[in-house]
């Protein structure tokens, strides 16, 4: 997950660190690993990420 969002950041310009660790916790909340991916049936788009990435808005 680490290498996904330092790939975000670069695509969208941000020189930001990104620090790992194998903890599943987001501020206060515990997210499951099974949290971030499709499980069971999905519907697969045609987006790539280094596309959508490419057309987000930044502040």
């Amino acid at each position: 997950m680490d290498q996904f969002v330092f790939r975000y950041l670069n695509i969208s310009g941000q020189a930001k660190d990104v620090i790992s660790d194998d903890n599943n916790n987001y501020i206060f909340f515990e997210i499951p690993k099974s949290g971030l991916v499709p499980s069971g049936d999905y519907l697969q788009g045609n987006i790539y990420f280094d596309d959508w990435a490419k057309y987000q808005k930044r502040d």
